[in-house]
């Protein structure tokens, strides 16, 4: 990457404020099952929230720092 293309490579790839917000949200359902002795979470929506999406949740606040 060209260091004239730094700011807009951090533009694109950084992850928006409503996208931060989510995984916040996801991340914390999760932990609060997972400490309440629940082999599953629920979102608010009705989904199960599994592993795989907390990964993905965790990799958007890396992101988001």
């Amino acid at each position: 990457i060209h260091p004239a293309q730094i700011a807009v490579a951090n533009e694109v790839f950084t992850p928006d404020a409503a996208a931060v917000t989510a995984a916040r949200e996801l991340v914390a359902i999760f932990d609060a099952a997972m400490a309440a002795g629940r082999g599953v979470a629920v979102g608010a929506d009705g989904r199960m929230i599994d592993e795989a999406v907390v990964r993905k949740a965790r990799r958007v606040l890396a992101l988001a720092r």
